[in-house]
Parts: structure tokens; C-alpha cells; sequence
């Protein structure tokens, strides 16, 4: 299947689309453990279930960032440290192919 663009309004300055150059999109978590989801989240690992992520990193207005992965399956889920707290080391992937990710700044 082919990706159909329409023309570029922007090319006469110079500017170009943005050009996929890689589908690989991962993710790297690594909340507080919280002993009431650890069962379930284990089990969406083992299972293969799959899910959406969506974070916002706050600050001044023109510096906050929203990530969007609107499906996201677990890689793993291990017990980790963070200057003596738990936390889970969650690795997620993509599940989607033309979707996988939307980084926003406003």
C-alpha cells in the first residue's frame, strides 16, 4: 500500500513533508509500583493486551508536551528501584502502523 500525499504549498520556501524513516516506535515507563495494579498489569503483559498511552509534561505555556500512543503493547514488566522506591520498568511497542505516535507541544 502506498501513502498518496497531496502537493507540498510549502515547497517554494523550501519546506518539505515529514518522511517516515522508521516504524519501530517504543516506549520506556518507569512509574511508582502500585501494589493494586501490579496483577492486572502482569497479566495484560502475559497476555499480549494491548492499550493506549497518553502523558503531558507540564510547564509554561509554549512548553508543555503531550505524547499520544494510541495503541501500545507491553514488551515487559519488571519490578525496579528509584532511590529506594519500586517502581515498574515497563517497555511497550507500538501497535499501530500509520498511528504509533503524536508528540505535541502548545
Amino acid at each position: 500500500m502506498n501513502t498518496v500525499l497531496p502537493d507540498n504549498p510549502e515547497a517554494q520556501d523550501g519546506f518539505d513533508p515529514a518522511v517516515p524513516i522508521a516504524r519501530s516506535v517504543t516506549a520506556t515507563l518507569n512509574p511508582s509500583m502500585d501494589t493494586n495494579g501490579q496483577v492486572a498489569l502482569f497479566n495484560n503483559f502475559r497476555n499480549g493486551t494491548g492499550g493506549a498511552l497518553f502523558a503531558v509534561v507540564p510547564g509554561n505555556a509554549g512548553n508543555r508536551f503531550s505524547v499520544t500512543m494510541p495503541a501500545v503493547r507491553l514488551l515487559a514488566a519488571d519490578p525496579g528501584d528509584r532511590v529506594g522506591l519500586r517502581t515498574n520498568e515497563i517497555r511497550a511497542e507500538a501497535n499501530i502502523t500509520d498511528a504509533s505516535f503524536f508528540l505535541c507541544q502548545y
